[in-house]
């Protein structure tokens, strides 16, 4: 038994264990309630904040030149510009992850535990304040295939959103147009909505 204790690397069970309720207040207690359908990017934002608190905590301990963490991280920027454009609070989110990551990954060498676990409380904080407050009428989006591509005229906007509420049973506030197809004669659409 006592040989297990000796291989566990205590160093990281305190700043995991952080990093794991931060998670789950973040993504879990914050960001999921808020956002209804879009719950598709909760399990890109728990496995990035995992593998980068892990890959930001590994370089720090071994000892790894900087040069090589930034370019791992430019890795994770390209990768971000090769995938499907995402909402701007969407973005945020995944700024949040990485941030709080790397924050619990290689603070605790120069900081007191409390005082990284007072920075990750302030950040629950404001992002609460910002959901409830900035967001209290828990506004949501969700992507759409429309079909009916002569309501989506600036001159029909009343029509659209009546025919988009009679459709999917939202209170459907706005719509943003991505992209058309014309020879299928559908267009992508962007449905905001109220609760």
């Amino acid at each position: 038994m006592n040989d297990l204790f000796s291989i566990i690397p205590w160093a990281i069970v305190s700043p995991a264990l952080l990093e794991i309720v931060s998670v789950f207040v973040i993504f879990g207690l914050i960001f999921t309630p808020s956002t209804y359908q879009r719950r598709d990017f909760l399990f890109s934002y728990v496995t990035i904040s995992i593998s980068v608190f892990i890959l930001a905590f590994l370089l720090h301990h071994l000892e790894f030149e900087l040069s090589l963490a930034v370019g791992l991280f430019a890795i994770f920027g390209i990768l971000r510009f090769r995938t499907d454009p995402i909402p701007i609070k969407e973005m945020a989110y995944l700024f949040v992850s990485i941030a709080m990551s790397i924050i619990n990954a290689l603070s605790f060498d120069f900081f007191f535990t409390h005082q990284v676990f007072i920075a990750n409380v302030m950040l629950w904080i404001v992002l609460a304040w910002m959901e409830r407050v900035l967001y209290h009428k828990k506004n949501a989006s969700m992507p759409m295939v429309y079909d009916r591509i002569a309501l989506l005229a600036p001159d029909k906007e009343s029509e659209l959103l009546e025919d988009l509420h009679k459709r999917t049973g939202l209170n459907v506030i706005q719509v943003k147009v991505k992209q058309f197809d014309l020879l299928k004669e559908t267009a992508d659409i962007i449905v905001y909505f109220s609760s």
